[in-house]
Protein backbone atom coordinates (compact mmCIF):
# COMPACT_ATOMS: atom_id res chain seq x y z
CA UNK A 1 0.00 0.00 0.00
CA UNK A 2 2.88 2.37 0.75
CA UNK A 3 4.47 1.69 -2.63
CA UNK A 4 1.21 2.28 -4.44
CA UNK A 5 0.63 5.58 -2.63
CA UNK A 6 4.17 6.70 -3.43
CA UNK A 7 3.62 5.90 -7.12
CA UNK A 8 0.39 7.86 -7.13
CA UNK A 9 2.13 10.90 -5.61
CA UNK A 10 4.97 10.62 -8.11
CA UNK A 11 2.48 10.42 -11.00
CA UNK A 12 0.52 13.38 -9.65
CA UNK A 13 3.56 15.61 -9.21
CA UNK A 14 4.85 14.71 -12.67
CA UNK A 15 1.41 15.46 -14.17
CA UNK A 16 1.24 18.81 -12.33
CA UNK A 17 4.70 19.73 -13.60
CA UNK A 18 3.72 19.00 -17.18
CA UNK A 19 0.50 20.99 -16.75
CA UNK A 20 2.43 23.95 -15.24
CA UNK A 21 4.94 23.83 -18.06
CA UNK A 22 2.15 23.82 -20.64
CA UNK A 23 0.26 26.70 -19.01
CA UNK A 24 3.44 28.72 -18.60
CA UNK A 25 4.22 28.34 -22.28
CA UNK A 26 0.71 29.48 -23.22
CA UNK A 27 0.93 32.53 -20.95
CA UNK A 28 4.32 33.51 -22.36
CA UNK A 29 2.98 33.18 -25.90
CA UNK A 30 -0.02 35.40 -25.11
CA UNK A 31 2.17 38.04 -23.47
CA UNK A 32 4.56 38.05 -26.43
CA UNK A 33 1.62 38.48 -28.81
CA UNK A 34 0.21 41.39 -26.82
CA UNK A 35 3.65 43.00 -26.67
CA UNK A 36 4.05 42.75 -30.43
CA UNK A 37 0.61 44.25 -30.98
CA UNK A 38 1.42 47.14 -28.65
CA UNK A 39 4.75 47.78 -30.38
CA UNK A 40 3.04 47.75 -33.76
CA UNK A 41 0.37 50.17 -32.57
CA UNK A 42 3.04 52.44 -31.11
CA UNK A 43 4.99 52.42 -34.37
CA UNK A 44 1.87 53.25 -36.37
CA UNK A 45 0.96 56.02 -33.95
CA UNK A 46 4.46 57.45 -34.06
CA UNK A 47 4.41 57.19 -37.83
CA UNK A 48 1.16 59.12 -37.99
CA UNK A 49 2.59 61.82 -35.72
CA UNK A 50 5.53 62.28 -38.07
CA UNK A 51 3.20 63.06 -40.95
CA UNK A 52 3.09 66.84 -41.54
CA UNK A 53 -0.08 68.46 -40.30
CA UNK A 54 -1.58 71.21 -42.39
CA UNK A 55 -1.22 74.79 -41.05
CA UNK A 56 -4.10 76.39 -39.18
CA UNK A 57 -4.12 80.16 -38.81
CA UNK A 58 -6.02 82.30 -36.32
CA UNK A 59 -6.78 85.96 -36.90
CA UNK A 60 -9.16 88.70 -35.89
CA UNK A 61 -11.51 90.24 -38.45
CA UNK A 62 -12.22 93.94 -38.06
CA UNK A 63 -15.39 95.04 -39.85
CA UNK A 64 -15.29 98.78 -40.52
CA UNK A 65 -18.51 100.86 -40.46
CA UNK A 66 -18.36 101.36 -44.25
CA UNK A 67 -18.19 97.64 -44.92
CA UNK A 68 -14.43 97.25 -45.29
CA UNK A 69 -12.96 94.13 -43.72
CA UNK A 70 -9.45 93.63 -42.43
CA UNK A 71 -7.65 90.75 -40.79
CA UNK A 72 -5.21 91.02 -37.90
CA UNK A 73 -2.99 87.88 -38.00
CA UNK A 74 -2.43 86.40 -34.55
CA UNK A 75 -1.01 82.88 -34.56
CA UNK A 76 -0.41 80.01 -36.96
CA UNK A 77 -0.14 76.36 -35.91
CA UNK A 78 2.31 74.25 -37.95
CA UNK A 79 3.21 70.66 -36.95
CA UNK A 80 2.04 71.22 -33.38
CA UNK A 81 4.07 74.42 -32.88
CA UNK A 82 2.62 77.93 -32.51
CA UNK A 83 4.20 80.85 -34.38
CA UNK A 84 3.47 84.54 -34.67
CA UNK A 85 1.31 84.72 -37.80
CA UNK A 86 2.51 88.23 -38.64
CA UNK A 87 6.11 87.00 -38.93
CA UNK A 88 5.84 83.36 -40.06
CA UNK A 89 7.40 82.99 -43.54
CA UNK A 90 7.22 86.74 -44.13
CA UNK A 91 9.20 86.72 -47.38
CA UNK A 92 8.00 89.31 -48.13
CA UNK A 93 4.35 88.66 -47.15
CA UNK A 94 3.44 86.47 -44.15
CA UNK A 95 1.96 83.13 -45.09
CA UNK A 96 -1.26 83.94 -43.22
CA UNK A 97 -1.90 86.92 -45.52
CA UNK A 98 -1.42 85.35 -48.96
CA UNK A 99 -3.99 86.63 -51.44
CA UNK A 100 -6.84 84.18 -51.98
CA UNK A 101 -6.62 82.76 -48.45
CA UNK A 102 -10.06 82.24 -46.97
CA UNK A 103 -10.85 82.82 -43.29
CA UNK A 104 -14.09 81.72 -41.64
CA UNK A 105 -15.39 84.02 -38.93
CA UNK A 106 -16.84 82.63 -35.68
CA UNK A 107 -18.70 83.94 -32.66
CA UNK A 108 -18.99 81.58 -29.70
CA UNK A 109 -18.02 78.78 -32.09
CA UNK A 110 -20.80 79.50 -34.64
CA UNK A 111 -19.86 80.44 -38.21
CA UNK A 112 -20.63 84.04 -39.21
CA UNK A 113 -19.23 84.25 -42.73
CA UNK A 114 -16.14 84.11 -44.93
CA UNK A 115 -13.33 86.60 -45.56
CA UNK A 116 -11.31 86.22 -48.77
CA UNK A 117 -8.01 88.10 -48.62
CA UNK A 118 -6.93 90.20 -51.59
CA UNK A 119 -4.02 92.30 -50.30
CA UNK A 120 -1.47 92.54 -47.50
CA UNK A 121 -0.82 95.89 -45.81
CA UNK A 122 2.36 96.79 -43.95
CA UNK A 123 2.79 99.77 -41.66
CA UNK A 124 4.99 100.97 -38.82
CA UNK A 125 6.98 98.52 -36.68
CA UNK A 126 6.37 95.76 -39.23
CA UNK A 127 2.69 95.57 -38.33
CA UNK A 128 0.79 93.51 -40.90
CA UNK A 129 -2.87 93.56 -41.85
CA UNK A 130 -4.85 91.69 -44.48
CA UNK A 131 -7.54 93.30 -46.60
CA UNK A 132 -10.29 91.38 -48.30
CA UNK A 133 -13.97 90.83 -49.04
CA UNK A 134 -16.37 89.78 -46.30
CA UNK A 135 -19.52 87.74 -46.91
CA UNK A 136 -21.93 86.79 -44.18
CA UNK A 137 -23.51 83.36 -44.00
CA UNK A 138 -26.84 84.90 -45.09
CA UNK A 139 -25.25 86.46 -48.16
CA UNK A 140 -23.55 83.21 -49.10
CA UNK A 141 -26.81 81.28 -48.70
CA UNK A 142 -28.70 83.85 -50.80
CA UNK A 143 -26.08 83.71 -53.52
CA UNK A 144 -26.28 79.94 -53.66
CA UNK A 145 -30.07 80.10 -53.87
CA UNK A 146 -29.86 82.41 -56.90
CA UNK A 147 -27.70 79.98 -58.85
CA UNK A 148 -29.74 77.98 -61.42
CA UNK A 149 -30.13 74.31 -60.64
CA UNK A 150 -28.27 71.95 -62.99
CA UNK A 151 -30.43 70.85 -65.89
CA UNK A 152 -31.70 67.26 -65.79
CA UNK A 153 -30.73 65.33 -68.95
CA UNK A 154 -33.62 64.51 -71.29
CA UNK A 155 -35.20 61.19 -70.58
CA UNK A 156 -34.23 61.10 -66.87
CA UNK A 157 -37.07 61.72 -64.47
CA UNK A 158 -36.58 62.99 -60.92
CA UNK A 159 -39.07 60.57 -59.39
CA UNK A 160 -39.06 57.23 -57.66
CA UNK A 161 -40.91 55.62 -60.61
CA UNK A 162 -39.09 53.20 -62.89
CA UNK A 163 -37.12 54.89 -65.68
CA UNK A 164 -38.97 55.41 -68.97
CA UNK A 165 -37.26 55.46 -72.34
CA UNK A 166 -38.45 57.83 -75.06
CA UNK A 167 -39.09 56.54 -78.55
CA UNK A 168 -38.10 58.39 -81.67
CA UNK A 169 -41.68 59.48 -82.33
CA UNK A 170 -41.99 61.03 -78.87
CA UNK A 171 -38.76 62.96 -79.35
CA UNK A 172 -40.04 64.37 -82.64
CA UNK A 173 -43.30 65.46 -81.01
CA UNK A 174 -41.43 67.23 -78.17
CA UNK A 175 -39.39 69.18 -80.74
CA UNK A 176 -42.54 70.89 -81.98
CA UNK A 177 -41.89 74.66 -82.55
CA UNK A 178 -44.87 75.66 -80.43
CA UNK A 179 -43.48 73.93 -77.34
CA UNK A 180 -39.86 74.90 -77.91
CA UNK A 181 -40.50 78.60 -78.70
CA UNK A 182 -41.34 79.78 -75.14
CA UNK A 183 -38.22 78.13 -73.75
CA UNK A 184 -35.83 80.14 -75.95
CA UNK A 185 -36.06 83.51 -74.09
CA UNK A 186 -35.02 81.88 -70.79
CA UNK A 187 -31.26 81.77 -71.51
CA UNK A 188 -31.39 85.36 -72.72
CA UNK A 189 -33.09 86.44 -69.51
CA UNK A 190 -30.48 84.65 -67.51
CA UNK A 191 -27.69 86.28 -69.49
CA UNK A 192 -29.23 89.68 -68.84
CA UNK A 193 -29.51 89.08 -65.09
CA UNK A 194 -26.04 87.63 -64.59
CA UNK A 195 -24.12 90.89 -65.03
CA UNK A 196 -26.40 92.60 -62.51
CA UNK A 197 -25.66 89.93 -59.93
CA UNK A 198 -21.92 89.83 -60.52
CA UNK A 199 -21.42 93.61 -60.76
CA UNK A 200 -21.37 94.48 -57.02
CA UNK A 201 -18.75 91.90 -56.07
CA UNK A 202 -16.55 91.12 -59.08
CA UNK A 203 -13.57 89.98 -56.98
CA UNK A 204 -15.45 87.73 -54.56
CA UNK A 205 -14.63 84.06 -54.84
CA UNK A 206 -16.63 81.08 -53.69
CA UNK A 207 -14.28 79.66 -51.05
CA UNK A 208 -16.13 76.74 -49.42
CA UNK A 209 -15.45 74.28 -52.24
CA UNK A 210 -12.11 75.76 -53.26
CA UNK A 211 -8.95 73.70 -53.19
CA UNK A 212 -5.57 74.94 -51.97
CA UNK A 213 -3.78 76.85 -54.70
CA UNK A 214 -0.28 78.19 -55.14
CA UNK A 215 0.29 81.60 -53.56
CA UNK A 216 2.10 84.52 -55.07
CA UNK A 217 5.22 83.51 -53.17
CA UNK A 218 6.53 80.24 -54.66
CA UNK A 219 6.70 77.46 -52.08
CA UNK A 220 10.10 75.78 -51.68
CA UNK A 221 8.49 72.35 -51.79
CA UNK A 222 5.40 71.25 -53.71
CA UNK A 223 4.32 69.09 -50.76
CA UNK A 224 4.24 72.01 -48.32
CA UNK A 225 0.63 72.41 -47.08
CA UNK A 226 -1.21 75.70 -47.49
CA UNK A 227 -4.13 77.39 -45.82
CA UNK A 228 -7.64 77.37 -47.24
CA UNK A 229 -7.39 79.15 -50.58
CA UNK A 230 -9.80 80.84 -52.93
CA UNK A 231 -9.33 81.83 -56.57
CA UNK A 232 -6.03 80.82 -58.16
CA UNK A 233 -3.72 83.11 -60.09
CA UNK A 234 -4.04 86.05 -57.69
CA UNK A 235 -0.93 87.80 -56.44
CA UNK A 236 -0.52 89.22 -52.98
CA UNK A 237 -0.52 92.99 -53.33
CA UNK A 238 2.04 94.40 -50.92
CA UNK A 239 1.28 97.93 -49.76
CA UNK A 240 3.98 99.56 -47.65
CA UNK A 241 3.27 102.77 -45.76
CA UNK A 242 6.35 104.81 -44.83
CA UNK A 243 6.74 105.82 -41.23
CA UNK A 244 4.85 109.02 -40.47
CA UNK A 245 3.39 109.31 -43.99
CA UNK A 246 0.02 108.47 -45.44
CA UNK A 247 -0.67 106.82 -48.75
CA UNK A 248 -1.51 109.35 -51.47
CA UNK A 249 -3.77 107.41 -53.79
CA UNK A 250 -5.23 104.17 -52.46
CA UNK A 251 -8.14 104.42 -50.07
CA UNK A 252 -6.97 101.27 -48.34
CA UNK A 253 -3.60 102.84 -47.63
CA UNK A 254 -5.13 105.99 -46.26
CA UNK A 255 -7.47 104.12 -43.95
CA UNK A 256 -4.59 101.98 -42.70
CA UNK A 257 -2.67 105.10 -41.72
CA UNK A 258 -5.59 106.22 -39.55
CA UNK A 259 -4.94 103.78 -36.65
CA UNK A 260 -1.45 105.26 -36.17
CA UNK A 261 -1.04 107.37 -33.02
CA UNK A 262 -2.62 110.76 -33.64
CA UNK A 263 -3.55 113.81 -31.59
CA UNK A 264 -7.28 113.34 -31.17
CA UNK A 265 -9.60 113.53 -28.21
CA UNK A 266 -10.43 110.32 -26.34
CA UNK A 267 -14.18 110.66 -26.92
CA UNK A 268 -13.80 110.59 -30.70
CA UNK A 269 -11.38 107.67 -30.50
CA UNK A 270 -13.75 105.71 -28.27
CA UNK A 271 -16.69 106.40 -30.61
CA UNK A 272 -14.68 105.25 -33.60
CA UNK A 273 -13.56 102.11 -31.81
CA UNK A 274 -17.10 101.20 -30.82
CA UNK A 275 -18.15 101.20 -34.46
CA UNK A 276 -15.65 98.50 -35.42
CA UNK A 277 -16.91 94.92 -35.04
CA UNK A 278 -14.42 92.16 -34.28
CA UNK A 279 -14.85 88.47 -35.16
CA UNK A 280 -12.34 85.68 -34.59
CA UNK A 281 -11.39 83.86 -37.79
CA UNK A 282 -9.82 80.52 -38.69
CA UNK A 283 -8.19 79.41 -41.94
CA UNK A 284 -7.53 75.70 -42.40
CA UNK A 285 -7.41 73.65 -45.60
CA UNK A 286 -8.91 70.67 -43.75
CA UNK A 287 -12.51 70.86 -42.61
CA UNK A 288 -13.18 70.77 -38.85
CA UNK A 289 -16.63 70.42 -37.34
CA UNK A 290 -17.68 73.54 -35.45
CA UNK A 291 -20.30 73.95 -32.74
CA UNK A 292 -21.47 76.52 -30.24
CA UNK A 293 -19.53 76.99 -27.00
CA UNK A 294 -22.38 78.68 -25.15
CA UNK A 295 -23.27 77.01 -21.87
CA UNK A 296 -27.02 76.34 -21.57
CA UNK A 297 -28.24 77.79 -18.30
CA UNK A 298 -31.40 77.39 -16.28
CA UNK A 299 -33.42 80.29 -14.98
CA UNK A 300 -31.53 82.17 -12.29
CA UNK A 301 -28.31 80.23 -12.84
CA UNK A 302 -26.53 83.19 -14.43
CA UNK A 303 -27.24 85.38 -11.41
CA UNK A 304 -25.82 82.67 -9.14
CA UNK A 305 -22.62 82.52 -11.17
CA UNK A 306 -22.41 86.30 -11.19
CA UNK A 307 -22.64 86.56 -7.40
CA UNK A 308 -20.03 83.84 -6.82
CA UNK A 309 -17.62 85.36 -9.32
CA UNK A 310 -17.98 88.82 -7.80
CA UNK A 311 -17.19 87.34 -4.38
CA UNK A 312 -13.97 85.87 -5.74
CA UNK A 313 -13.15 89.12 -7.53
CA UNK A 314 -13.69 91.12 -4.33
CA UNK A 315 -11.16 88.95 -2.49
CA UNK A 316 -8.54 89.40 -5.22
CA UNK A 317 -9.09 93.14 -5.51
CA UNK A 318 -8.77 93.72 -1.76
CA UNK A 319 -5.60 91.61 -1.59
CA UNK A 320 -4.08 93.68 -4.37
CA UNK A 321 -5.16 96.91 -2.70
CA UNK A 322 -3.57 95.82 0.59
CA UNK A 323 -0.30 95.20 -1.21
CA UNK A 324 -0.32 98.65 -2.79
CA UNK A 325 -1.86 100.80 -0.07
CA UNK A 326 -1.36 98.89 3.18
CA UNK A 327 -4.29 100.62 4.83
CA UNK A 328 -7.83 99.85 5.99
CA UNK A 329 -10.55 99.82 3.35
CA UNK A 330 -14.09 101.02 3.81
CA UNK A 331 -17.17 101.23 1.66
CA UNK A 332 -17.27 104.36 -0.56
CA UNK A 333 -20.15 105.92 1.38
CA UNK A 334 -19.44 104.39 4.81
CA UNK A 335 -17.77 105.76 7.93
CA UNK A 336 -14.33 104.55 9.09
CA UNK A 337 -14.46 101.36 11.13
CA UNK A 338 -12.95 101.07 14.59
CA UNK A 339 -11.56 98.33 16.80
CA UNK A 340 -11.88 94.76 15.48
CA UNK A 341 -14.06 95.95 12.65
CA UNK A 342 -11.17 98.00 11.29
CA UNK A 343 -9.36 94.82 10.34
CA UNK A 344 -12.23 93.75 8.08
CA UNK A 345 -12.10 94.70 4.42
CA UNK A 346 -15.39 95.87 2.94
CA UNK A 347 -16.51 94.75 -0.48
CA UNK A 348 -15.48 97.09 -3.34
CA UNK A 349 -17.97 98.61 -5.78
CA UNK A 350 -18.05 96.90 -9.19
CA UNK A 351 -19.02 98.53 -12.49
CA UNK A 352 -18.81 97.50 -16.17
CA UNK A 353 -19.31 93.85 -15.20
CA UNK A 354 -19.00 91.46 -18.16
CA UNK A 355 -19.78 87.77 -17.55
CA UNK A 356 -19.27 85.04 -20.16
CA UNK A 357 -20.00 81.35 -19.58
CA UNK A 358 -18.69 78.74 -22.01
CA UNK A 359 -18.83 74.98 -22.34
CA UNK A 360 -15.41 74.61 -23.93
CA UNK A 361 -15.16 70.81 -23.86
CA UNK A 362 -18.82 69.98 -24.66
CA UNK A 363 -19.03 68.19 -21.29
CA UNK A 364 -21.72 70.39 -19.71
CA UNK A 365 -19.07 71.89 -17.39
CA UNK A 366 -19.14 75.70 -17.29
CA UNK A 367 -16.04 77.83 -17.68
CA UNK A 368 -16.81 81.30 -16.30
CA UNK A 369 -14.96 84.47 -17.26
CA UNK A 370 -15.58 87.73 -15.39
CA UNK A 371 -14.13 91.14 -16.20
CA UNK A 372 -15.09 94.27 -14.29
CA UNK A 373 -13.93 97.57 -12.88
CA UNK A 374 -13.66 97.86 -9.09
CA UNK A 375 -13.43 100.99 -6.94
CA UNK A 376 -12.00 100.86 -3.43
CA UNK A 377 -12.14 103.78 -0.96
CA UNK A 378 -9.40 104.40 1.60
CA UNK A 379 -9.85 105.77 5.10
CA UNK A 380 -6.60 107.62 5.66
CA UNK A 381 -6.26 109.31 2.31
CA UNK A 382 -10.01 109.76 1.73
CA UNK A 383 -9.44 108.72 -1.89
CA UNK A 384 -10.52 105.92 -4.16
CA UNK A 385 -8.42 103.60 -6.26
CA UNK A 386 -9.75 101.95 -9.42
CA UNK A 387 -8.80 98.45 -10.52
CA UNK A 388 -9.44 96.26 -13.56
CA UNK A 389 -10.01 92.64 -12.66
CA UNK A 390 -10.32 89.51 -14.82
CA UNK A 391 -11.12 86.03 -13.49
CA UNK A 392 -11.37 82.54 -15.02
CA UNK A 393 -13.05 79.91 -12.82
CA UNK A 394 -14.51 76.41 -13.07
CA UNK A 395 -17.35 74.86 -11.08
CA UNK A 396 -16.90 71.48 -9.38
CA UNK A 397 -19.55 68.81 -8.79
CA UNK A 398 -20.50 70.44 -5.47
CA UNK A 399 -21.25 73.82 -7.03
CA UNK A 400 -18.12 75.53 -5.67
CA UNK A 401 -16.02 77.75 -7.93
CA UNK A 402 -12.26 77.40 -8.21
CA UNK A 403 -10.27 80.21 -9.78
CA UNK A 404 -7.81 79.14 -12.42
CA UNK A 405 -6.64 82.60 -13.43
CA UNK A 406 -6.78 86.02 -11.78
CA UNK A 407 -5.47 89.39 -12.94
CA UNK A 408 -5.88 92.65 -11.02
CA UNK A 409 -4.22 95.83 -12.28
CA UNK A 410 -4.63 99.59 -12.36
CA UNK A 411 -3.60 102.46 -14.61
CA UNK A 412 -0.29 102.95 -12.78
CA UNK A 413 0.88 99.34 -13.26
CA UNK A 414 -0.05 98.54 -16.87
CA UNK A 415 3.63 98.27 -17.72
CA UNK A 416 3.93 95.12 -15.58
CA UNK A 417 0.34 93.78 -15.34
CA UNK A 418 -1.75 94.30 -18.49
CA UNK A 419 -5.48 94.74 -18.58
CA UNK A 420 -7.14 91.58 -19.90
CA UNK A 421 -9.90 91.82 -22.50
CA UNK A 422 -11.75 88.64 -23.48
CA UNK A 423 -12.34 88.37 -27.23
CA UNK A 424 -14.01 84.98 -27.65
CA UNK A 425 -13.77 81.22 -27.35
CA UNK A 426 -12.27 79.61 -30.45
CA UNK A 427 -10.91 76.23 -31.54
CA UNK A 428 -7.26 77.10 -32.12
CA UNK A 429 -5.80 73.65 -32.83
CA UNK A 430 -8.74 71.97 -34.59
CA UNK A 431 -9.61 69.39 -31.90
CA UNK A 432 -13.19 70.79 -31.52
CA UNK A 433 -12.29 71.92 -27.98
CA UNK A 434 -12.48 75.65 -27.34
CA UNK A 435 -9.68 77.87 -26.09
CA UNK A 436 -9.90 81.43 -24.76
CA UNK A 437 -8.49 84.34 -26.77
CA UNK A 438 -7.59 87.47 -24.79
CA UNK A 439 -6.16 90.84 -25.71
CA UNK A 440 -3.56 92.13 -23.24
CA UNK A 441 -3.50 95.93 -23.07
CA UNK A 442 -0.25 97.49 -21.79
CA UNK A 443 0.60 101.16 -21.39
CA UNK A 444 2.73 100.95 -24.56
CA UNK A 445 0.68 98.64 -26.77
CA UNK A 446 -1.27 95.40 -26.86
CA UNK A 447 -0.70 91.69 -27.44
CA UNK A 448 -2.74 88.51 -27.79
CA UNK A 449 -2.65 85.46 -25.55
CA UNK A 450 -4.44 82.11 -25.88
CA UNK A 451 -5.36 80.04 -22.82
CA UNK A 452 -6.39 76.40 -22.58
CA UNK A 453 -8.53 75.44 -19.59
CA UNK A 454 -8.14 71.90 -18.22
CA UNK A 455 -10.04 71.30 -15.00
CA UNK A 456 -9.32 74.26 -12.74
CA UNK A 457 -5.93 74.91 -14.36
CA UNK A 458 -5.28 77.50 -17.06
CA UNK A 459 -2.31 77.12 -19.43
CA UNK A 460 -0.98 79.66 -21.93
CA UNK A 461 -0.69 78.09 -25.40
CA UNK A 462 0.58 81.24 -27.11
CA UNK A 463 1.85 84.57 -25.81
CA UNK A 464 2.21 87.40 -28.29
CA UNK A 465 4.63 90.32 -28.16
CA UNK A 466 3.21 93.77 -27.35
CA UNK A 467 3.19 96.11 -30.32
Amino acid sequence: MMVQARDVRAYTSDHDYKLYRTVRGAVISVLCFLLLVQIGAGQSASGSKKQPKGPRALGLIELQPKGKARLVPIVILVDGEYYDASAYKAAPVPMALYAGTVYEGYRDGVSQGLLTLSAALSGQNNVWLGEGTWQTTEEIAAKKAKKPEPAVPRGIEDTDAPPKLLRHAEKVEKKDPETSAPASPAPAAQSESKPAEAAPTPAVTAPPAATPAASAEPAPDANVPTLKRGKTGESADLVTIPSGKSAPTSAAKTSFAAPQPAKSNSAAAAAKKSEVQTIVAISDASSVESHSYDFPMKEGEEQTFRKKMLDLAAEDVLKRDEQLAGETVTAPAGAPLKGKQAAKLVRPVFTDVNLKIFDLSSSNEPTIILSATAEVSHTKSASTRQYMVTLIAREDIYGDLHRGFSSVTDDQHLDAIPRMELIDAVDVDGDTRGELLFRQIYDTGSAYVIYRVIGAQVYALFQGTPS
